[in-house]
């Protein structure tokens, strides 16, 4: 998934304007662009990306011991998906759960108090767009969470999935 600092209001710096991240957003990585390869215009969606590892230093204010030491120095580039995330993402969670779960439902907030989490996948050549709705605040462990797959190109639904299997969100 592509990410873009656009808009960084620290004049430290908010780290690389460009990287990629893993498919749950737990790591990202660099990426060193020219000749303007990388377009703005592709912020959130899946991209497939060629080139060299090279050296990485972060020098901006927020970067931590976690940082990337190593960047994408991008030779080739393509999106591979339609649809920037996260905005669909949390339209399609309140749409879904008003409808499927409306005891979750608060309208005030146009979601849910459970928390939402995004991931993707690309498989069999389909861009997959998830977001997880976990519950957070009852305490109850494991979490119970439904999540929604769409399809990143054509945001049409694919399924649902409930953990624990068979959860009954709403009586």
């Amino acid at each position: 998934m592509l990410n873009i600092v656009t808009n960084c209001m620290i004049p430290e710096g908010c780290g690389p304007k460009y990287s990629i991240s893993d498919s749950e957003f737990k790591a990202a990585t660099p990426l060193i662009s020219s000749n303007n390869i990388v377009k703005d215009s592709d912020s959130e969606l899946i991209v497939r990306v060629s080139g060299s590892e090279v050296p990485y230093k972060c020098t901006d204010m927020l970067c931590s011991s976690n940082s990337p030491t190593k960047a994408i120095k991008v030779s080739t580039y393509s999106t591979l998906s339609k649809i920037p995330y996260h905005d669909f993402l949390v339209k399609k969670a309140f749409e879904y759960t008003i409808q499927k779960y409306p005891c979750l439902a608060v309208k005030e907030y146009s979601g849910t108090t459970y928390n939402k989490t995004f991931s993707w996948e690309f498989t069999n050549n389909i861009p997959m767009i998830k977001v997880r709705m976990t519950d957070t605040l009852s305490g109850v462990k494991p979490q119970a969470f439904y999540e929604l797959w769409y399809n990143g190109n054509s945001g049409s639904f694919i399924k649902e999935i409930n953990y624990p299997e068979g959860k009954v969100f709403c009586q």
